[in-house]
């Protein structure tokens, strides 16, 4: 049985705004926009960061599917 946790693609980049922002203890669940549409981005807390709504972000990281649904695992976010 495949891991449903395992990543699909172990390194992706992608640039846009964070339209929708949900804070919890240890993780942000972020929906961020480009040209090609929306995806559900899951940030762990592990250093200091000041995300806010319509900031425009470059996110690295993988994308995994999550209960049927596409998401990237974030590594690294820079607000531009």
């Amino acid at each position: 049985m495949r891991d449903i946790f395992a990543p699909i693609i172990t390194a992706f980049k992608i640039k846009g705004f964070i339209t929708e922002m949900r804070d919890f203890p240890g993780l942000f669940i972020l929906t961020v926009k480009d040209g090609t549409g929306e995806i559900k981005v899951i940030a762990y807390k592990e250093e200091e960061i000041k995300l806010e709504r319509y900031d425009l972000v470059e996110i690295e990281g993988s994308v995994k599917e999550y209960q049927g649904k596409i998401e990237i695992d974030a590594k690294q976010i820079k607000v531009l």
